[in-house]
């Protein structure tokens, strides 16, 4: 049988703010990091503009997901294709930029690029994140 979960008087107070649903405080990077996500129609192309946005300093992590399954809508239908996920890590100040190069990089018509916020975490990743990002 199962033991009983901790009290919440004994977890620590982040873990029951999550637990809860509380909003979490701010932070010093809140607003400051993206997860932007982009969907490459290729092994070669993803690994190709992976190393592109770490060259230009427009991520300091890509993480390459390959075979993911796509469906959507498109001029009208419903399509289906294997593609692969990239997870870009970056700042919230080079998401334009990113998206512009994915842009013009990209064979679609129209490529996913959008970003999410990365409010929370472990400091120290944060820390790095940005730092590996700075010019030169």
């Amino acid at each position: 049988m199962p033991s009983a979960p901790p009290a919440a008087d004994t977890l620590p107070r982040a873990v029951v703010q999550l637990l809860s649903g509380a909003k979490s405080p701010a932070t010093p990077w809140t607003g400051r990091n993206r997860g932007a996500l982009h969907q490459a129609p290729s092994g070669y192309l993803s690994l190709h503009a992976s190393w592109a946005i770490l060259d230009k300093k427009l991520a300091a992590s890509v993480n390459i997901l390959p075979k993911t399954s796509s469906l959507y809508f498109w001029k009208g239908k419903i399509e289906e294709s294997t593609e692969i996920l990239l997870l870009i890590k970056t700042k919230t100040s080079k998401v334009s930029r990113l998206s512009t190069y994915m842009r013009l990089a990209h064979p679609f018509e129209i490529p996913e690029v959008f970003s999410i916020p990365m409010d929370q975490g472990d400091a120290r990743y944060l820390k790095w994140l940005e730092e590996a990002m700075k010019e030169n």
